[in-house]
């Protein structure tokens, strides 16, 4: 795939490629802002051959303003077997709707949770949305490839939470987390969404 194509428009579908499962990293954004996160964790599965051997991951981001069920919609319509989230406080109300609007639609799809509202947060999102089946604490980059390499498409669940660090997840209906989230120590251990041209440039 050209990494250019990792990127979503809702004006276009994308084609499935073998049998990969979809993975979408969504981002709710304030007008004129773009999301780091989305573009760095969809490039770096893109970039981790054992993980694109069995996913197809892309983004999508939209702007916080607009009316979200047309993203809403065009979420079902390309049905996405993990769907994960990058929230934060400016849209954490929507991810919350978005999340519970799909899963009412398609209830087997897994949805992920990650970002600044979720990090060190004393809400429990596990009970406070039970549509959110696993929430990431912390950065994200390494617990995110763990996840998708423990995640068994059979069951649509990870087999073993265990094996994913930073990770919150329901056990016997508590939620409990796996630890802290194993972090990145330098920088060349990970793909630049700049030198990969996903970054957007801007000039005066």
């Amino acid at each position: 795939m050209d990494l250019s194509e990792i990127e979503l428009d809702i004006a276009r579908v994308p084609q499935p490629e073998n049998d990969r499962n979809l993975v979408l990293l969504v981002a709710i954004n304030v007008s004129g802002y773009y999301s780091l996160p989305v573009r760095l964790l969809a490039l770096l599965a893109n970039t981790t051959e054992n993980i694109k051997r069995k996913y197809d991951v892309r983004f999508i981001e939209y702007e916080r303003e607009k009316n979200w069920k047309n993203l809403q919609d065009y979420i079902n319509q390309i049905n996405p077997a993990i769907l994960a989230f990058s929230m934060n406080i400016w849209n954490r109300d929507i991810c919350i709707h978005l999340a519970g609007s799909i899963k009412a639609e398609e209830p087997e799809t897994t949805v992920l949770v990650g970002g600044q509202e979720t990090t060190g947060s004393v809400v429990d999102y596990l009970e406070m949305v039970p549509v959110f089946d696993y929430i990431i604490d912390g950065e994200g980059e390494r617990p995110f490839l763990e996840f998708l390499e423990n995640w068994d498409p059979e069951i649509k669940k990870l087999g073993d939470p265990g094996k994913v660090s930073g990770l919150w997840h329901r056990k016997e209906g508590k939620a409990v987390k796996t630890g802290p989230a194993n972090t990145v120590w330098r920088l060349d251990e990970i793909p630049s969404p700049i030198l990969a041209g996903l970054v957007p440039m801007h000039s005066k």
